[in-house]
This record gives C-alpha cells, sequence and structure tokens, in this order.
C-alpha cells in the first residue's frame, strides 16, 4: 500500500493563490503593451504632423526666398499666395495645394491632404518678409505654428 503521506502535490488553496497571482501578472503586463501602443500611436499622429508641416514650410520658403517683393502678392482674405507664376491655397476639403504654373490648368499638387484647419500670410514690405500662420489638425491632435521667410533684397 502506498502511503499518503509522503505524497507531494498541490492543495487547492495553492492552486486558487497561483492563479490570482498569475492573472494579475498577466493583466499587468496586457495593460503596459495596451498603453504602451496607444502611446506610440500618438506619437505618431505628433510626428505626422510635424513632418508634414516642416515639408510645406520648406516649399514655401523655396518659392519666396528667391521672389522680390513685387512677384509676391496675397488674396483671397490672406489665404492664397501667389509668387510669380506659383501659388499655394487651401481647399474646402482643408487641402494644401500648390500650383506650380497659374498659367496651365489642372497641375496643381496636393502638399498636405484635409489637414489645414488654417493658412494665413501677411507680406511685410518693411522688414522684407513674408508671415506664414499655419495649423495642422488630425485626430484630436493639432499644431499650430508661425513661421516667417525673407524675400530677395530688390537691390540685387
Amino acid at each position: 500500500m502506498f502511503l499518503l503521506e509522503n505524497k507531494k502535490s498541490f492543495t487547492i488553496i495553492e492552486l486558487i493563490v497561483a492563479i490570482a497571482v498569475s492573472s494579475i501578472i498577466a493583466l499587468t503586463a496586457g495593460a503596459m503593451v495596451y498603453f504602451s501602443f496607444s502611446s506610440w500611436q500618438r506619437n505618431v499622429v505628433s510626428v505626422e504632423l510635424q513632418r508634414d508641416y516642416t515639408f510645406a514650410m520648406n516649399m514655401f520658403s523655396s518659392v519666396i526666398r528667391p521672389a522680390r517683393a513685387g512677384q509676391i502678392k496675397i488674396e483671397d482674405s490672406d489665404s492664397t499666395l501667389i509668387v510669380g507664376d506659383r501659388s499655394f491655397y487651401v481647399d474646402s476639403e482643408d487641402t494644401l495645394w500648390y500650383d506650380p504654373d497659374i498659367t496651365v490648368s489642372n497641375d496643381e499638387n496636393a502638399i498636405i491632404r484635409n489637414k489645414v484647419t488654417q493658412l494665413s500670410f501677411v507680406k511685410n514690405e518693411s522688414s522684407g518678409l513674408v508671415e506664414v500662420s499655419m495649423t495642422l489638425e488630425d485626430e484630436e491632435k493639432s499644431l499650430t505654428s508661425d513661421f516667417s521667410i525673407g524675400y530677395r533684397n530688390e537691390s540685387y
């Protein structure tokens, strides 16, 4: 006969405690993964807004800097910038467009799609600057900034 006293096994209490501890560890790990992913997703949206903003400002700079004061015009309540034959504007769908030649139809390029909620230009003749104010919004995140771009000095 076997003696029960020599057998080693887990009691029901030990099993319940082990399951409870394992559950707490699993829930903690799951929560960490969930919140890490949520934070990463929010950062992706912020980085995309910053990337789009930087790209637009670089486009504005590449067109404005070599221009002379007489080539720069601001129309439509300060929301359309025309530099020579090129223009920037925002449509009703919050898309920023660049038209490389306003004399040619259907050659516009979308710079930022569905994110530009505010865009304004101010030409400051005394300082030789075009001041740009732009707001981008996407998935409850927004980026608003002002930027000044100097245009070519008339004396050159």
